[in-house]
């Protein structure tokens, strides 16, 4: 779920890529039925089926659901215990699950979206006495995506959490970059640990993953979701770029 996340998210990629290629096609196309040619001829056929965009939908389906999946794992990579990371995320197991209960969350948020990936466009009911017997279900392929895409913001916004609190509970640990780092780390984590709501014990994380992870995708990143923005940058050279230059500093001493 690390090494091979440019694969994985890349062909994940690609379906989005179809889906907006024939999306556009299909805004740009003509969809009558029957084609008014002229004033004395008309020609009657299919371009109103739906099965071009009800197939690529449900390919999106797939992808949006494998992000999820391959989000799911980094999240339980981080509750390990490795890297000087305490386990779940709480210095103070066993009497807190720290991150445990998120993380059965994005779990449960991944096998609903495997259910939802059944294709709907492999499926047909005639219509209209016969004469619609062939139909795409495009409808029920864009719901599903839909639900599938909600499913998706929850997961990435419980591996955000997750990722801003295990980097300020691993970067204070003495044992990962020694004293002189903590001792300059720490004059910035009472901070750091305000502004993105750092939990000691067992809290209600609901308000954390709707709510303070939206705003902090949202002012701190661009539209991709990776690249922090204006914002994002100014405040990791304003508050973690003077820590790492001195720490920098004290290795070449």
């Amino acid at each position: 779920s690390m090494r091979c996340i440019p694969q994985v998210h890349g062909a994940c990629r690609n379906a989005y890529y179809h889906l907006l290629e024939l999306t556009e096609i299909e805004l740009n196309s003509v969809t009558d039925n029957p084609i008014i040619v002229s004033e004395k001829e008309a020609i009657s056929g299919g371009n109103f089926h739906g099965q071009p965009l009800a197939m690529a939908l449900d390919y999106c389906s797939i992808a949006g659901s494998e992000i999820g999946n391959i989000s799911d794992r980094r999240c339980y990579l981080l509750l390990e215990g490795q890297h000087g990371l305490p386990k779940l995320l709480t210095n103070d197991g066993g009497l807190n699950s720290g991150f445990m209960i998120p993380q059965y969350t994005t779990a449960a948020l991944v096998s609903e979206n495997k259910s939802l990936c059944f294709p709907a466009s492999v499926d047909s009911i005639p219509t209209s006495l016969g004469q619609e017997d062939h139909v795409s279900m495009g409808s029920i392929s864009s719901r599903k995506f839909n639900q599938i895409l909600n499913n998706l913001e929850k997961i990435l916004r419980n591996l955000k959490s997750k990722g801003i609190t295990s980097t300020l509970v691993g970067t204070i640990s003495p044992l990962n970059y020694g004293p002189q780092f903590k001792r300059e780390f720490d004059e910035i984590y009472p901070t750091l640990a305000k502004k993105y709501n750092l939990y000691y014990i067992d809290s209600f994380f609901s308000p954390l993953i709707d709510k303070k992870t939206r705003k902090i995708s949202v002012n701190l990143l661009q539209a991709d979701g990776i690249h922090p923005n204006e914002e994002g940058i100014e405040t990791i050279v304003n508050y973690i770029g003077p820590v790492i230059k001195n720490f920098s500093q004290s290795l070449s001493q």
